[in-house]
């Protein structure tokens, strides 16, 4: 096998992709003089932000041209990228479809024109590759974070604010995650207002709104670093930056480590392994594509929670 398959549980220790062995060390040699597109769902989220700028980096490094682009979250803008990458012979593409049953068809004539397609997040029928997120287990890990700092810091009892974004699937089950691990490890807290945000704009906007009618906010949980660092500044700057406030994230950007490197009001980011880690998976998969290789369907990313405790392992 040329991948790696991860279960977690929520009672085992969550080990840190980084602190894994690879199944295999990339064989950069496949990508040399191909082409990568990735299209991704939206790059005004960091965290895709981040990947996009280290995977071309790293690629064109190994001599494979890399080109990102993102969608605004629009599935028709989306298979029109796809499209034109098959116009232009593209050898592979790393897709993380906005809407993965609209994108089935065009990734097979992806597939039919000769490209490698690797779906991330949604395992697509028409990918040879889906690398994968269990994002309700992510979820619960934020709500389980969370709910100690609750049980440490506050009795067991808060208000809490929950940032989601209900427009994909993933980051639905992901909100359904925190909500479980909220309830489970800090039965008394409740969550008192929920407003959607996926980048630092609309986490901070939201934020403030939720503040001003919920005074009594202590907890703020997120499905993503970009509404948590938008949170981050709207509570420092209602002067609410108590020790006992807490923020909760997901995706472990680089931004988000900062805050909680500086004991700001972010304290947990849930990391997939720094970008460098990622995109060696990502790579070591595309390069095992284009080399012939047989590779398993799927490929589940480990995930580790970051605090101030270990913050310093992530920070690039």
């Amino acid at each position: 096998m040329v991948t790696k398959y991860l279960r977690h549980s929520l009672i085992a220790l969550v080990i840190a992709v980084s602190s894994l062995p690879q199944a295999i060390a990339l064989d950069a040699a496949p990508l040399k003089g191909k082409s990568l597109a990735f299209v991704v769902q939206d790059l005004s989220n960091p965290i895709w932000a981040q990947y996009a700028k280290t995977l071309t980096e790293v690629a064109a490094s190994h001599g494979m041209r890399c080109t990102a682009l993102d969608c605004k979250s629009n599935a028709a803008t989306q298979i029109t990228q796809v499209e034109n990458f098959i116009q232009e012979g593209t050898d592979a593409i790393i897709l993380h479809p906005a809407e993965a049953n609209a994108l089935e068809t065009v990734a097979k004539q992806a597939k039919d024109a000769g490209m490698k397609v690797i779906s991330w997040d949604i395992l697509m029928e028409n990918a040879d590759v889906g690398y994968l997120k269990d994002n309700f287990v992510a979820g619960k890990l934020v709500g389980e974070q969370a709910a100690k700092w609750i049980n440490a810091k506050l009795g067991g009892e808060a208000q809490v604010a929950l940032l989601e974004y209900p427009v994909y699937p993933e980051l639905i089950q992901r909100a359904k995650g925190i909500e479980a691990g909220l309830a489970e490890f800090a039965p008394n807290a409740k969550i008192v207002a929920r407003a959607p945000a996926i980048n630092a704009t609309e986490g901070m906007s939201k934020t403030e709104t939720l503040l001003m009618a919920n005074p009594d906010i202590k907890i703020i949980v997120c499905i993503g670093d970009g509404g948590a660092v938008g949170a981050n500044e709207a509570v420092k700057a209602a002067g609410l930056d108590a020790d006992d406030f807490g923020i909760f994230g997901c995706d472990g950007s680089q931004e988000a480590l900062s805050k909680i490197m500086n004991n700001e009001p972010l304290r947990m980011s849930l990391s997939w392994g720094t970008s460098y880690d990622t995109v060696d998976e990502l790579l070591t998969l595309t390069s095992g594509l284009l080399a012939g290789k047989d590779m398993d369907r799927e490929f589940i990313c480990g995930m580790t929670p970051v605090t101030i405790e270990n913050v310093e392992d992530y920070i690039e």
